[in-house]
């Protein structure tokens, strides 16, 4: 549980910059970059923004609700406006592979919360769509067999058509999951970066 200490900043107080936030993210539907390199919004591309954001990793992905609500808040009123998932695809992978959808249910229902909150504040996100999954049974790649070690599947991503398979049908189930929260799959929410 969070609990406020030194270092925290308090909503309307001289350092709470969340005013900053234009809420909800994606609002102006995606971001895209301008002619001359700028960051611009697809249905506002007089809107210049810039990106100020931290990371999360491993288990910070998935808090339970009350936890998600705090730290959006916290992130607000520092004024960030993106966050980073990192680390996040082992987590929410079915190792087991019983779900049709790869996808570990209760994991994503709290990434989903989480994605819910901070595009409700203003907050946009980004995600990597490999990182460190691992463990992957065999069942996934045919007759090249398990593979255990992070390393091992991103050299072989370059390599091995299964692999880049695999990757491909991951990279289908992740971003197309339709989170309950905005009823949008990942790669159709504007408040996804990148």
């Amino acid at each position: 549980e969070m609990s406020r200490g030194l270092g925290d900043v308090y909503k309307r107080q001289p350092l709470d910059f969340s005013a900053s936030l234009d809420a909800p993210a994606g609002k102006y539907g995606f971001v895209r970059s301008s002619a001359n390199g700028e960051f611009v919004f697809e249905n506002a591309p007089e809107k210049k923004l810039r990106f100020f954001g931290t990371n999360v990793c491993m288990g910070a992905n998935f808090p339970d609700k009350k936890t998600a609500d705090e730290l959006v808040d916290r992130l607000a009123v520092q004024g960030y406006n993106s966050l980073r998932f990192h680390h996040h695809d082992n987590e929410v992978f079915d190792h087991s592979c019983r779900e049709p959808s790869r996808l570990v249910p209760e994991r994503m229902d709290r990434l989903d919360y989480l994605i819910a909150c901070l595009k409700k504040r203003g907050i946009y996100y980004s995600t990597d769509v490999y990182v460190s999954r691992r463990n992957i049974p065999a069942s996934e790649f045919g007759d090249l067999g398990a593979i255990q070690d992070i390393r091992e599947y991103k050299a072989l991503f370059y390599i091995d058509d299964r692999v880049y398979a695999d990757w491909e049908r991951w990279a289908e189930r992740f971003l197309g999951h339709v989170n309950p929260y905005t009823g949008l799959a990942l790669k159709d929410d504007p408040a996804l970066i990148s």
